[in-house]
């Protein structure tokens, strides 16, 4: 051993640091400038780890500042209770510790690196501490930088630290155990090439992934992966970046299982695929997305995938913006939350018929709430929820403003959707590019309490065709609220939507609903036909007393007079009941009917079309009043 290495060996035996440093600055340049005055072998800190050189080492272990470590160092295979702690050291070498069982293993402000393996390469590593903490790590390999697959730790603390690989992952950590956590946070770096990721965490087992104020970069492949990752409590995303170019997520965490993901103030992109990818994931709790959320995607899988997702609590985007140019900006179809869906302050643009936002199928345990968001999509849907079911109140109020497109497609579509409280909807902030008549779909859409929303208008403008559903739903709707006034107005808004969309067939049906609709209000009204009977009898006892008067009407005898005797106004006013009154009779009729004049003459005449009419209105009066025409 030189004298630098003996130096070591006192200093581990005292429990003492060993700083070769002092006061000086340690930067990459000084570093690499250091002599063999500032240099100890790696083999000898393997045979201080091993207990070879100290036979009684003292528990604080070797602990290291300001040296370069010549050759790699190897800590394969080794088992140990001396803890190691290097810090403003260069090991130009890498170091390896695959299978190695160490107290702690602990790395700060330092810079490894390999030209051609692993700089760091930890397999089945066990350890309760793994630190490299503000450690600039570089290699070039297909194997990633620092590898740490199935190790078993208690901590990984990455934080400050960048780690750099252009043949692979910066860190390949599959099947990974981290009792109390992995914190690549704190300014993180990470860089890495290639298909399986920059970061790979996938099958691991960790309490808390936090990569707050981290940052990720991949031109060719993902930029996180933790699929099928169980994440005992939280996944911090805060100030988070992460670029990704793979029709995989740039953070991906399919079928993943976590307590809590929560997500502000982040920036996440991917040119070829999803920003986010979290396709059958289950979160035990709160998925939250809020404060400035920018992510960015490509294609039909969407920016933001969660299809399938299983949410225990609530999802709530908050001041979060979506955008894919070529599919959906949130695609969560079939998801299945155990609380409210909050899309506050949501803009969301996207393209394709998915839908800006697409919650086809989607479980909602709670209220969805669209308040206050913007959606966009000039080729199709801004919000596709056909299938949806609420739980409770549904909110597309509070300045929803949503912008659609396509030929066959509606702004938003409701379609077949289950809403167990109150639906909210504010639709004058809807627009269709193209066909403004194509603003809602709302056939097979269900609810319980009553709407506040002017779904008639949207109903007689805003939906691209005719469906009897809506209509019944709504009048059912009053009907429980015992409000029999709007149930008929509902329904007369019906038939009047069936005769402006030809939806009956043939002209003669026609003509009968237009018919019933100015007699009775489509069978709903039918006080228009006694008004009309009324009418009738009005107008045929005027007739009878003023026509009947100067010889229109005479006394009937038997036999008859020679002279014709004219009929009293009592008895004028009594034909005309006779006549115009259906069932009722005064018997004035007997006494006096029309003369055989031009008077009774136009008097016998309008008694037959006044008759008809009498019993054409108290004919549909009846049926009107029994439901009849209603049931055609």
């Amino acid at each position: 051993m030189n004298a630098v290495e003996q130096l070591l060996v006192e200093h581990v035996r005292r429990g003492d640091v060993l700083d070769l440093a002092g006061d000086e600055s340690v930067n990459e340049a000084s570093m690499r400038a250091w002599d063999d005055t500032r240099t100890v072998s790696a083999a000898v800190i393997r045979d201080i780890v091993r207990g070879r050189l100290l036979p009684d080492p003292d528990p604080r272990g070797l602990r290291l500042r300001g040296a370069r470590i010549r050759g790699r160092l190897d800590l394969n295979n080794v088992t140990s209770t001396v803890a190691l702690e290097l810090s403003e050291c260069l090991l130009d070498e890498g170091l390896s510790a695959t299978d190695a069982r160490l107290p702690c293993l602990v790395l700060t402000r330092s810079r490894i690196e390999h030209p051609t393996a692993p700089a760091v390469d930890a397999d089945r590593l066990s350890t309760a501490r793994l630190w490299l903490r503000q450690t600039v790590i570089t290699a070039h390999s297909g194997d990633g930088a620092v590898r740490l697959e199935d190790a078993n730790l208690a901590t990984l603390s990455c934080a400050g630290a960048q780690i750099t690989n252009d043949a692979g992952p910066a860190l390949a950590a599959d099947s990974l155990t981290a009792d109390q956590g992995v914190f690549l946070r704190a300014g993180f770096i990470g860089i890495g090439a290639g298909r399986l990721g920059a970061i790979r965490l996938p099958v691991a087992h960790l309490a808390i992934l936090d990569c707050s104020d981290a940052r990720l970069y991949n031109e060719s492949g993902p930029a996180l992966v933790a699929d099928t990752t169980k994440i005992e409590h939280e996944l911090y995303l805060d100030n988070f970046g992460a670029h990704g170019s793979s029709p995989g997520g740039a953070v991906s965490l399919i079928g993943a299982h976590i307590q809590q993901l929560i997500c502000s103030g982040s920036r996440l992109r991917n040119d070829l695929g999803p920003a986010l990818d979290a396709e059958g994931a289950t979160i035990d709790q709160l998925l939250r997305f809020g404060g400035n959320v920018h992510m960015v995607g490509s294609g039909d899988p969407g920016a933001v995938r969660l299809v399938g997702a299983k949410v225990g609590g609530g999802a709530h985007f908050y001041e979060t913006r979506l955008r894919n140019g070529t599919g959906p900006a949130l695609h969560a179809e079939g998801i299945v939350t155990g609380q409210n869906v909050f899309l506050r302050k949501l803009q969301a643009d996207g393209a394709g018929r998915s839908g800006a936002v697409d919650l086809q199928y989607a479980q909602i345990g709670g209220q969805l709430d669209c308040s206050n968001t913007q959606l966009s999509n000039k080729t199709g849907p801004a919000l596709h929820a056909e299938g949806m079911v609420v739980r409770r109140d549904l909110y597309l109020t509070d300045e929803l403003k949503a912008t659609g497109g396509g030929r066959e497609d509606v702004v938003i579509n409701l379609f077949g959707v289950s809403v167990g409280g109150v639906l909210q909807f504010q639709s004058d902030l809807l627009q269709h590019l193209s066909d403004p008549s194509r603003l809602v779909r709302l056939d097979g859409l269900v609810y319980t309490g009553e709407p506040r929303a002017n779904l008639l208008e949207l109903l007689s403008t805003g939906t691209p065709f005719y469906a009897a559903q809506p209509y019944q739903q709504l009048a059912s709707v009053y009907r429980a609220a015992g409000d029999d006034r709007m149930v008929r107005y509902v329904l007369r808004e019906q038939r009047k939507a069936q005769l402006r969309d030809r939806e009956l067939m043939g002209r003669p049906e026609r003509l009968w609903v237009r018919f019933t609709g100015l007699t009775l209000g489509y069978g709903y009204q039918p006080w228009r036909a006694l008004i009309g009977l009324f009418a009738v009898i009005a107008l045929a006892t005027a007739l009878a007393f003023f026509i009947g008067d100067d010889g229109g009407l005479v006394q009937l005898r038997t036999p008859p007079a020679a002279t014709a005797v004219q009929c009293g106004a009592i008895e004028r006013i009594g034909v005309g009941l006779d006549i115009g009154a259906p069932l009722i009779t005064t018997g004035a009729s007997t006494r006096c009917g029309p003369a055989n004049t031009s008077r009774g003459t136009v008097l016998t005449i309008a008694s037959w079309i006044l008759r008809l009419l009498a019993w054409a209105f108290a004919t549909l009066f009846v049926a009107g009043f029994t439901g009849a025409v209603r049931k055609t």
